[in-house]
């Protein structure tokens, strides 16, 4: 008699149309391979996708369609072996048990002969590895093993088994499969707890069925009642939690669990209190404590670990929770695990903030923990990718310092990842970040956290506002937040003061001399940048605050003190070997130039700073060159107007080349306030 064993298929069976179109596949090819695997996490669908396609396709195998539940992620019994496996299949074969033969390789000898020249399908479902799987494949093509598993079996892929691996169903998969279950009213009627309730079982089918069959059965239980439940990461597996453990979220991955050894499902609790966001190899180490990845590597394999790239991994947010309780269990463990992650990313941004801005005072950190990895990218380009690669995790990182209560390490992340944001002119993440950081640093009474907090803030506040010109003070204007934005810089330089960082409070004067400029009698601009330059013999520094000052005397129509000043902020950049500093002070002497009339001498300077600009890896302020090119500006105004005496090709060259915002030697955050080609700096590093 042909076997039918295929269990019941599911009538409501929901998308995966590209994995059941990768199967189809298998029989239109010639010299089909004999074994596929299908993985995944567990809840993921790997059965339901295996026994559907099952069925759809069981004419493609006429002689016979077996099914064997291998046991190897089960809560009640232990893996079935091979042996056993074998038995059971040649009997279904039509074999006799007396003919059956002892032995593994006998009986696999035996299997192999029987289904030669045959087409039959062998659905081997819930294997535990490829040691399990191997004396089930058969040896003729024609025949087909179809394995499910939530290990990746890599080493059957490796003699040729074609392979697929689940992941989770999108946004919109996921949407439409629990519309699917509570009906499309109640979804469409509150979008909202729809995106919530995706959002907090992170797209597992299992998960999403947990739930569409619950609110099913309760159909006056509003979305947002049960989304409100899902939002806690400390309930959502008691909320997906069921008396059956099939539909368990929580015991369903704790089968995924069972067969790690006791390093690797430590190494699982200590990757769950990394920050909620992918991570790459030397946070994996941080966290993990050591430098051997094999955990990793392990844990990809059981789909317990998802490797988005080459050395990123990501953790599922059911998997993290489920870990996290297990972490919970041995507070040594996890608390360790939070320490090391911290000082890495604390650690590794504050060395891309050096080389991002020399001129930026780093953070005075204690040595990391043992184990911890800092990552010393090796100029600034490589800092900037870094920062972009990581923003993610360190924005996550600080969500973390917050639930942990670690006031510290919240003001510090704030303070190097605030580097990259004003960069990269994320201002209102810039804003909402300095705001926490400097809430955290005055919970901590951590007097220079606070200095630094109220500066970022002051600089972010302003910069976001931009300067425009002086008029009356209206509440919640843009004057009422320069003026919020002073009141910080302010607190800064006194708090700054009060505990000898006379340094970093120079920095600060420098920024805010260039909001006093706007807003303020002009005579508090020179009082600001000279106080400046006296607390501080830093050159860097000093030529920031002259570069200002020789704009400032420009927009006073003073050209004389102008180009002193100019050339005096590069002569104190002589002797240091910061090239992007000179070529912006470069830059400043082409503008001061161009505009006090001399438009040769102003054309060898914007050259020289193209050059220089260049040099220094600085693509996006390389000088007129790069801005004749279409650099964008975001804050577009009337451009200085070319001097009528030039000739036509330089006239031209003016008007497209001279930028409504342009870089300062601290940090290229700055702005054209009016048509003498006045430019202000609002950030320095302190």
């Amino acid at each position: 008699m042909r076997p039918a064993q295929l269990p019941a298929d599911r009538h409501d069976f929901f998308g995966r149309q590209q994995e059941l179109a990768w199967a189809d596949a298998l029989l239109d090819v010639e010299g089909a391979p004999t074994s596929a695997v299908i993985s995944g996490m567990g809840g993921v669908g790997k059965s339901s996708l295996a026994i559907h396609w099952a069925h759809q396709n069981a004419g493609a195998f006429p002689d016979g369609q077996l099914y064997v539940d291998l046991r190897g992620f089960d809560h009640t019994q232990s893996p079935l072996d091979p042996d056993e496996a074998l038995v059971r299949i040649l009997e279904s074969l039509g074999v006799r048990s007396d003919h059956v033969p002892d032995g593994l390789d006998a009986r696999a000898a035996l299997y192999r002969s029987t289904v030669a020249g045959r087409r039959v399908l062998v659905l081997l479902d819930n294997a535990r590895d490829a040691a399990q799987v191997r004396p089930l494949l058969p040896g003729t093509s024609g025949s087909l093993a179809l394995i499910t598993s939530r290990d990746r079996l890599a080493a059957l892929r490796v003699t040729g088994t074609a392979a697929v691996h689940l992941d989770t169903f999108g946004d919109a998969d996921a949407g439409a499969l629990l519309s699917r279950w509570v009906g499309p009213e109640r979804v469409d009627a509150d979008p909202t707890s729809l995106a919530a309730i995706v959002d907090a079982t992170a797209g597992l089918p299992l998960a999403l069925a947990v739930v569409g069959a619950r609110l099913r059965d309760a159909p006056g239980v509003p979305l947002s009642a049960v989304a409100s439940e899902l939002r806690s990461a400390r309930e959502v597996l008691d909320v997906l939690g069921d008396t059956d453990p099939a539909v368990d979220i929580r015991a369903v991955l704790s089968w995924s669990c069972t067969n790690l050894d006791p390093e690797t499902l430590r190494a699982l609790c200590q990757l769950a209190a990394l920050p909620e966001a992918p991570f790459d190899a030397p946070a994996a180490r941080s966290a993990m404590g050591r430098q051997d990845l094999t955990a990793l590597e392990t844990l990809t394999r059981a789909s317990l670990l998802v490797q988005t790239g080459w050395h990123q991994y990501a953790l599922h947010d059911l998997v993290r929770a489920y870990a996290g309780e297990l972490a919970a269990e041995s507070s040594e463990v996890r608390q360790g695990a939070i320490d090391r992650a911290m000082d890495h990313y604390i650690g590794s941004a504050n060395e891309a903030t050096v080389l991002l801005e020399p001129i930026r005072v780093p953070l005075d950190l204690i040595s990391p923990a043992p184990g911890a990895e800092i990552v010393r990218p090796v100029d600034a380009a490589a800092a900037l990718v870094w920062f972009g690669e990581h923003r993610g995790a360190l924005q996550a990182a600080v969500e973390t310092a917050l639930a942990e209560g670690l006031d510290e390490r919240v003001w510090q992340l704030a303070w190097c990842l605030a580097t990259y944001l004003h960069r990269a002119e994320y201002w209102s993440d810039a804003i909402a970040l300095w705001r926490v950081g400097l809430a955290a640093a005055e919970r901590s009474g951590h007097v220079v956290g606070q200095a630094r907090a109220h500066q970022g803030l002051g600089v972010a506040l302003g910069v976001q506002t931009g300067l425009g010109p002086p008029g009356p003070y209206t509440p919640g204007s843009s004057h009422d937040i320069a003026h919020s934005a002073r009141t910080h810089l302010e607190e800064a330089v006194r708090l700054y003061l009060s505990e000898g960082r006379q340094t970093a409070a120079a920095w600060v004067l420098v920024s805010l001399g260039s909001y006093n400029d706007e807003y303020s009698e002009q005579g508090v601009t020179t009082m600001a940048l000279e106080r400046a330059i006296e607390l501080s013999d830093e050159p860097s520094l000093q030529a920031l605050a002259l570069n200002n000052l020789a704009v400032h005397y420009m927009t006073l129509g003073d050209a004389v003190h102008a180009l002193a000043t100019a050339r005096a902020a590069l002569a104190r950049l002589a002797t240091t070997d910061d090239a992007l500093a000179v070529a912006h002070a470069t830059d400043t002497l082409g503008i001061v130039q161009l505009a006090a009339g001399q438009v040769r001498d102003a054309a060898v300077s914007f050259r020289t700073a193209a050059v220089a600009f260049g040099e220094a890896r600085d693509l996006k302020y390389q000088g007129p060159a790069s801005r004749t090119s279409g650099t964008r500006t975001p804050w577009r105004e009337t451009p200085p107007r070319p001097q009528p005496s030039a000739p036509r090709r330089w006239r031209s060259w003016t008007v497209r080349a001279t930028p409504s915002r342009t870089g300062c030697v601290a940090c290229s955050v700055t702005r054209w306030v009016g048509p003498c080609g006045q430019r202000r700096c609002l950030r320095a590093g302190g």
